[in-house]
Order: structure tokens, then sequence, then C-alpha cells
């Protein structure tokens, strides 16, 4: 990437079809907390310049053609979207309602461009480009796509460039999970609502991604006399009308997690019966004080997480009161030893408590003194024999549980001096972020029962 960012030229280069080589690569890396073990979901990562094509192009789409689209839910706010649920779980009027759920198989790699480019032309006509839109699908034809594993790398040819085999594809023919999701949401509803035209019917769709919500208008009684069909028959033709126009499409609809409902609506894991939301405040409830996403814990993070998940609940319950009970207040927030959490300022009459006086470090001294980079204060800490004392005995058990439990199916890899010094590293920095004044000598401590770190 260049110091400078030029964004047209960059768009316009790709409209022209001039596409450096050097930005003709795609990573796919695993999800996080991905269990699949044959079949893990990837997201993309690409050039900085293809991110900026991707980025500009799927906002366009959001800010200038999505608002004329009532069937999407992707530029909603909050506010916007419960209102559209409660107006989609209660539709009213004479005729009868089915709720349908579908949910489709790997969505986003499944689109192609032959597929997709009468839709996308049609983008290109009314952005006033002429290949821009155009080029999605066929970006991934000219490029190689690489999986991030880094005890797996592909094989490089003697130039260098990565080998076609099990960790590199040339040419493949779809984008990563992602990378066109409002345009492929576009090709999606354009999709449902030709199958809700070829039955008769009209139908008021909520679509996200691969969740796709269909409130399916059952037609009149003498339509259904004539074809002699039940309301039940006309939603299973529905649905086989809906599974051969992808079929066709080359998408593909997982049946088995696919349901329909007189009076059940879902959308995102919320649930509406008869038009009457279903709390979900006890599934969220179990999650308060979840640690998923909390790389280094501190007080702040712990804090904010608690009173985000309380707002949360609050939100997807029928009254705010559980959550404001289940949340904690300021004063049942205690600290070590049991002192008390308060963010008023403190009397000015009374003396500050101990804990509360920030100490001051002299700053460094002995050998430390005259040192001026972090990487040489680290050496002084620890040292090149320590960490080869490290590696060494770490490796040597590392072989034990091996020889030990060679039937189970994790995979293991010895580790090296850079692992440990980052690990170390790391320790350190926790050590730094959630400290709280509190003294080395208690921070590591290793023999009380409260260890910190």
């Amino acid at each position: 990437m260049s110091e400078s960012f030029d964004c047209p030229k960059i768009i316009g280069l790709i409209d022209r079809g001039i596409i450096p080589e050097e930005w003709r690569i795609m990573v796919a890396v695993p999800k996080e907390r991905e269990f699949k073990q044959t079949d893990a979901r990837c997201f993309g990562k690409m050039t900085f310049e293809m991110t900026a094509y991707q980025v500009v192009t799927e906002s366009n789409i959001a800010e200038t053609i999505f608002k004329y689209i009532k069937h999407q839910s992707m530029t909603l706010s909050e506010e916007q979207l419960t209102k559209t649920l409660n107006r989609m779980s209660c539709p009213g009027g004479d005729h009868d309602y089915i709720y349908i759920v579908i949910d489709f198989s790997s969505w986003c790699t499944h689109f192609r461009s032959e597929l997709v480019d009468p839709l996308f032309r049609a983008l290109d006509d009314l952005f006033g480009v002429s290949n821009l839109y155009q080029f999605t699908h066929r970006f991934p034809l000219i490029s190689k796509l690489l999986f991030q594993d880094r005890y797996a790398p592909p094989d490089q040819s003697s130039s260098g460039e990565p080998i076609e085999g099990a960790r590199c594809v040339h040419g493949p023919e779809a984008w990563l999970e992602g990378l066109r999701q409002k345009g492929w949401t576009l090709a999606s509803i354009m999709i449902i609502l030709l199958a809700a035209y070829k039955c008769d019917t009209t139908a008021s769709l909520l679509v996200q991604g691969d969740n796709q919500v269909i409130v399916l208008r059952i037609p009149s009684k003498q339509y259904l006399r004539e074809r002699n069909l039940t309301p039940d028959e006309y939603t299973v033709q529905f649905l086989q009308v809906l599974e051969e126009t992808c079929t066709k499409s080359g998408i593909v609809i997982k049946v088995p997690e696919s349901w329909r409902s007189r009076r059940l609506l879902e959308f995102g894991r919320r649930y509406f019966l008869d038009g009457v939301q279903v709390s979900g405040a006890i599934k969220k409830a179990t999650r308060i004080t979840s640690e998923a996403n909390h790389t280094i814990l501190t007080i702040n993070a712990i804090i904010a997480g608690l009173f985000s998940s309380g707002a949360s609940i609050a939100g997807d319950d029928e009254s705010p009161i559980p959550a404001y009970q289940l949340t904690p207040s300021q004063r049942n927030l205690y600290g070590k030893n049991r002192h008390r959490w308060s963010t008023n300022p403190r009397d000015p009459r009374t003396r500050t408590s101990s804990r509360n006086v920030i100490h001051i470090v002299p700053g460094p001294s002995g050998l430390a003194k005259e040192v001026s980079e972090p990487r040489e204060l680290f050496q002084l800490f620890v040292t090149e024999e320590m960490i080869d004392a490290f590696v060494q005995f770490t490796n040597a058990d590392i072989d034990i549980k091996n020889n030990k439990y060679k039937l189970s199916k994790f995979t293991t890899s010895q580790t090296s001096a850079n692992e440990i010094k980052a690990l170390l590293g790391l320790l350190i920095q926790s050590a730094a972020l959630k400290s709280n004044h509190l003294p080395t000598r208690m921070l590591f401590d290793t023999k009380k029962k409260r260890k910190h770190l």
C-alpha cells in the first residue's frame, strides 16, 4: 500500500479492467470458534486496493439502492427493525398469511457470474460505470486463493509464487464470505419475489444475508377452491417452486433447517408469537458475564460489558425491570479486598484512603538505568539462557504428552524462542493493564490462593 490513498484512481483502474498482479490474491481465514473440521467457514482477506473496491461498492449499494428496497434489514436501525418485525408479525387484512423461514447452504460461495451478471450490469448502468460491479465474480477467476495456516503454508515455485494444491487454488469461481453481501442480498430478494409471482401471490420479505423471512400471502378461498388446494398444500407448492428456482440459480436451500408456521415468526433469533414478541432475556442473561470477547481483562472492560449486557437484556424482554435488577448497580461494585467502587468524588473534608493514592514509581535503576530500547530492557529481565530453558523443557513436555495421548485427534507442534518471548510479553502487558497499582510481588504471587496472574 502506498502512503497516499487515491480511491478514485483504484476504482478507475478496476473499471477499465487494469488489475496489477500484486492485487490478485485472496486469503481464506477460518472464523473464530469454528468447530467444523471438514467444512469450516472462512472469511476473506484481500489487498488494500481490492478491499477498498469491495467496501466502496458495497457502501454505494447500501446508501443509494437499499433505501428504495423495503425487503432488506441490512440498513435498518434497531428501532426500525423492531417496528418492521412487529408489523410483519401482524399483517392483518382479509387474507391468511404463512411465515416461512428459509436458510441457504453456503449462501455466499454459491453465487456465480452467470447468475448475477445481469443484475450487476444494471447496477453499473445506474452508477454510470462500465465494469465495476460485473467485475465481482471475474476477480476470483484471475486470482490465487490461499488458506491461512502457518503450520501448512502452500508450496512455492522457484520464483516464489504459490503452487496450486491443497493450500492454494488458482482461479476459484466464488468470492469468499460476505464480500458482496449486499449485491447477493438483492439477487436473493429477486429470486424469492419471482417464485411468489409464479404462484400468483405476493410476499413480504426481510432478508439479511442467508437469513430469509417470508410472509407469504395465501390467495383467496375462491382461488384455492378452483385449484382444489388447501392453504397448506398451496404453501408446499410455493416452496417447491422456490426450491426449483433456487436450484436453477445455483443456490441450495437447507430443507431440514427451513420451516413454516401460521403463528410464529423468527428473525435473527428474535421470536414473535401471534404478533407478540417472545422474551429472549433468559438466554442473554446466561451470558451476562461472558469473557469470550475480552482479550485482556480490565476493570473498565468488565464494567462496560456488564452494563451493555444489561441494556441488551432489557431490550429483549417484556419489561426492563428484571434486567435492571440483574445488572449490578454502582453500590454493588467492589474491587479487591471488598473495596467499594465509586465514580463520585471523595468528600474533601475526609482523608484519602491509602488504596486510592497513586504511588509514583521512581523509574529504572541499576543496570536498567541507561537502557532506552524496550527489547534491551526485556533481555535484562529475561535472558536468552532462560528462554532456551523454557523451550527445551516445554518441547520435552509436549513429546511426553504426544506419546501418552497417541489416539487423541488434537494436533501439536514444537514451540520456539519467539513464541516464548511473545507469551512473556503478553503476560507483562496484561500485568501492566490489570495491575491497578498493585505491587509486582503481589500481582505475580503464586503462593496465595488469590493468584492474580
